[in-house]
């Protein structure tokens, strides 16, 4: 089949739309429907505007994953939106998100959020009168069903809290109470 010129430059502005439409989702944080629409073109995730160095990017995307997992500061919308990013990836690559590089803070991160929400539900029920109370052992339940995602639960999470609690006292010289020496 012989391109026209015409056809060629038509061909050429589609792809250059395309990609500016993905800078543009990515940048707007709508990751996943940049990775749908990525996937739908055949355009391969390693070209697509990662906010990652680049010799991060070229170890591969599972490394981007790694990357973007690594506890950074920001606010909670900051964590979400990298975790669904993480997660968008992960199912575009096939990965199951318990397969991922899950360690002790990037845990946290992913929980922190909903403990916060679930402290201020608890703290409204108590104090305000706004809602009613959810008993411990069915926080306990919800806690590990948010979880799943990352192949930890609540027990796993609270047994390697507090071995970095005691790992940071340890190298702090300093006892767990009010900076008190051991």
């Amino acid at each position: 089949m012989k391109i026209t010129r015409r056809q060629l430059r038509r061909l050429i502005s589609e792809a250059a739309d395309a990609h500016a439409i993905i800078v543009k989702l990515m940048s707007d944080g709508e990751v996943n429907q940049a990775l749908s629409l990525a996937s739908s073109l055949g355009i391969p995730l390693e070209t697509l505007p990662w906010d990652v160095p680049d010799e991060v990017l070229a170890k591969g995307m599972k490394a981007v994953l790694a990357h973007m997992m690594v506890r950074r500061t920001g606010s909670t919308e900051y964590f979400m939106k990298v975790f669904d990013t993480v997660f968008a990836i992960a199912k575009e690559l096939g990965i199951a998100t318990q397969d991922l590089p899950w360690d002790i803070d990037s845990v946290t991160d992913y929980l922190d959020p909903y403990k916060t929400a679930l402290v201020n539900h608890q703290f409204k029920a108590t104090y305000k009168g706004v809602g009613k109370l959810i008993p411990r052992d069915q926080i306990d339940v919800m806690i590990n069903k948010h979880l799943e995602p990352t192949g930890w639960t609540i027990d796993d999470w609270e047994r390697e809290s507090a071995k970095a609690d005691d790992e940071f006292w340890a190298q702090s010289g300093k006892g767990r109470h009010r900076g008190i020496k051991k």
